[in-house]
């Protein structure tokens, strides 16, 4: 349907309103302000009231608003009977059924309206019809699908999650506190054995990701050694199952490092020497060495004793313990005596000694002998390296709270008056690492476990998105409207106003980076989780009032679309947005935790110019904010404007908002009294020249010269139009 034209460039118009009310058995009643004859049928003449159409859009939160309207008719004679006849209580039924609503200018008619009938009422002479906007998203909730027997909804997932590598106890990985990006899955049923968890409602990749719990002590997930998937659905949904009691094997280093002296020794050296670089010693790395090295005046061998011990803190795991290792690979170089005081029969015993919390020890022996005035190795050698000491424990064990790492010196012999009868040593502890198998406290099924398999493929007939990973906000929006709105398009580019008309600032350029990981298990109205990823990805959807679908942003570089004179509106009103509206600092919590709730990153973002200008007190004007799906671009934290010359509008979620609301803006109100401008809509970009006023207050310092508008709100009736705009860029 052809939108105005050149038939509206004149001021000389005449304006006629056409509804065309459906009924459920697929048939129409046309009425009008004037008898008119268009598209074939003829439109009753009977509407009495002026009424208008109301469009607007809230950019602070992303959201679009069409008014309710009502008209008034006569119960005049239709088809032989009063229309209230028709219209309520005969075979059609017409409440909750489409109204389209067109204007007609001057034999050019266009769709200016989509409402839903909601209301009839009647004096018994007249009719009031009351209808409201009516939208494909209106009264459905998802998730949708559910088992067959259990009846368990299968969640919805957009995003692209990690996958974890496969761990088992024979083959551990090393656990991955930073890796989150897992969701979380119902349990539905156990069967043959096995518990059964709903993946989503669509087919499951085997090669995604194994089934994983969180580890609530460890502060990660934990991938279970035996799940998987069936080659069928399981309940009649795509499931993917774990196996009691729910084994998981890793490794783990300690999370902690600490020294401890040797309190029974009472030598001269050995426990009065630190450790150095004690860290490097849980740090993933056998490059980077913990050292101990005795001091270089060494120490009389008949005392025994050890020096510092390098203590390795653990973190205990959720759940039973079955079976574990700790263990330290090391190095350990050792200086003997050059001219010893000796008998034959001397030797000199050090033991490189693990210990844990639970009294637990193992040993590794170095036995150097006294034999023709010197000291040589008979159990190992003066050089041992990348050597390992280990500890095993079992189901009947406690998990360890530490492991002390230490040489302990032995001496056995017969002689104890050498004044030269020394040994020193340097110790490196490569790296400690210890290996668990856990298993669930008990037999009881979770019902909730986690997996990093990705989320939705599009379904969209559009060759360029068809079966491709939905990895952001915009696109996962476009999906549920798809998937549960009945959307549809062959051609996103052509098809959808502002999603993707090839250039860098269209939606899918600008959002390209503005990741999502979200899940829903509950269900959730269709409309509410729309409007909360359109706050979230920071776009507008809408229908426009031709009944087409529009995205709507603002743009790093907006293209103005009509620019005003004083010549074309009328009644202007300039105005400086609300003070209350003025956004300059939020507290953003996002990356949505899977397992708790709460969010794994928190950022302040501020600006102190704006701040100090406007007189804000530090507690003062700041705004919380929960984003559940936006996981990127990361929040920057500025410390001043962040629209400085590195940045833009479209950087992250904080750049977006500040660039609509850092600042106080200016707001102009009109009516448009050329009707060439009739055209215009919410979210048309706008500017203004030969003003009256000549400049908005002192604002830009000059004219309105450079200053760009979107327009917010419009209300239409026959004949008239007025707007409301709001500054977006200068």
């Amino acid at each position: 349907m052809p939108s105005f034209g050149a038939e509206i460039n004149t001021g000389n118009i005449t304006e006629n309103w056409l509804f065309k009310l459906a009924n459920r058995a697929g048939g129409f009643i046309y009425l009008a302000f004037t008898d008119t004859t268009y598209s074939s049928k003829f439109w009753h003449g009977v509407i009495t009231n002026k009424p208008s159409i109301r469009e607007s859009i809230d950019l602070a939160n992303s959201t679009a608003k069409t008014s309710n309207v009502s008209i008034n008719i006569p119960d005049f004679k239709y088809q032989g009977n009063p229309i209230s006849q028709e219209l309520f209580g005969g075979a059609n039924q017409y409440i909750n059924q489409p109204v389209s609503v067109y204007a007609q200018i001057n034999g050019i008619t266009t769709q200016i309206g989509s409402f839903r009938l909601i209301d009839i009422s009647s004096d018994g002479n007249k009719l009031n019809i009351s209808m409201t906007s009516h939208r494909p998203w209106d009264f459905i909730s998802f998730p949708q699908s559910k088992s067959t027997v259990a009846k368990i909804l299968a969640p919805i997932a957009y995003g692209d999650f990690t996958q974890n590598t496969n761990s088992t106890y024979a083959s551990p990985q090393y656990i991955n506190p930073t890796n989150l990006d897992y969701r979380p899955i119902p349990y539905n049923n156990n069967r043959s054995g096995k518990d059964y968890f709903i993946s989503h409602d669509e087919v499951f990749s085997k090669g995604d990701a194994e089934i994983a719990v969180y580890d609530k002590s460890l502060k990660t997930m934990l991938p279970l050694e035996d799940s998987g998937e069936d080659t069928v659905t399981e309940d009649g949904v795509d499931a993917c199952y774990a196996v009691r009691p729910n084994l998981r094997g890793f490794k783990q280093t300690g999370i902690s490092t600490e020294e401890v002296a040797d309190s029974s020794y009472t030598g001269n050296s050995y426990g009065n020497v630190p450790w150095v670089d004690m860290n490097n010693a849980i740090d993933k790395n056998n490059s980077n060495v913990a050292t101990y090295t005795t001091d270089a005046h060494g120490t009389y061998v008949h005392n025994v004793g050890h020096g510092n011990a390098l203590r390795l803190n653990l973190e205990r795991p959720d759940g039973t313990l079955v079976q574990g290792i700790a263990k330290v690979k090391y190095d350990l170089i050792v200086t003997l005596p050059s001219s010893p005081y000796y008998h034959n029969s001397d030797h000199i015993t050090l033991k490189v000694k693990i210990i844990d919390s639970n009294g637990d020890t193992t040993e590794s022996l170095y036995v150097y002998s006294a034999a023709s005035g010197t000291y040589v190795a008979t159990t190992g050698a003066l050089s041992n390296l990348n050597k390992t000491v280990t500890i095993t424990y079992g189901a009947s064990d406690s998990f360890p709270e530490y492991v002390d790492f230490y040489v302990e010196v032995v001496n056995n012999n017969q002689n104890n008056s050498g004044s030269n009868y020394f040994v020193t040593w340097v110790l490196k502890a490569q790296e400690f690492t210890s290996i668990s198998q856990f298993k669930s406290d008990d037999e009881e099924q979770e019902e909730i476990l986690f997996i990093g398999a990705n989320g939705y493929r599009h379904g969209i007939t559009d060759i360029a998105y068809n079966n491709t990973l939905i990895t952001t906000i915009q696109e996962a929006h476009l999906d549920l409207l798809n998937r549960f709105g009945g959307f549809d398009s062959s051609d996103l580019a052509a098809d959808v106003d502002g999603w993707d008309d090839g250039t860098a600032s269209d939606l899918q350029s600008d959002r390209s980076t503005w990741a999502i990981r979200w899940w829903q298990l509950e269900p959730i109205e269709l409309k509410k989780a729309l409007i909360k990823l359109q706050y979230e990805g920071g776009f507008i959807f809408r229908y426009k009032a031709d009944g087409n679908p529009q995205y709507i942003h603002i743009k790093d570089s907006n293209t103005v679309t009509a620019t005003l004179t004083k010549a074309d509106i009328k009644s202007v009103q300039i105005k400086p947005s609300p003070f209350s509206e003025l956004l300059t600092k939020m507290e953003v919590s996002y990356e949505k935790h899977p397992a708790e709730n709460r969010y794994i990153t928190s950022k302040t973002a501020y600006a102190d110019t704006e701040r100090t200008n406007w007189n804000i007190q530090a507690k003062e004007n700041i705004q919380q904010v929960n984003l559940d799906a936006y996981v990127a671009p990361a929040i920057t934290e500025y410390d001043d404007s962040p629209l400085a010359s590195s940045s833009s509008p479209n950087d992250d979620f904080f750049a977006y908002y500040y660039n609509i609301f850092g600042d106080i803006k200016i707001i102009v109100s009109a009516t448009i009294v050329n009707p060439k401008y009739y055209n215009l809509d919410v979210g048309a970009v706008i500017a203004f020249s030969d003003m009256y006023p000549e400049k908005p207050f002192g604002y830009n310092s000059a004219t309105w010269t450079g200053i760009k508008f979107m327009i917010t709100s419009i209300s239409r009736t026959a004949g008239s139009m007025k707007f409301e705009a709001r500054e977006i860029e200068k």
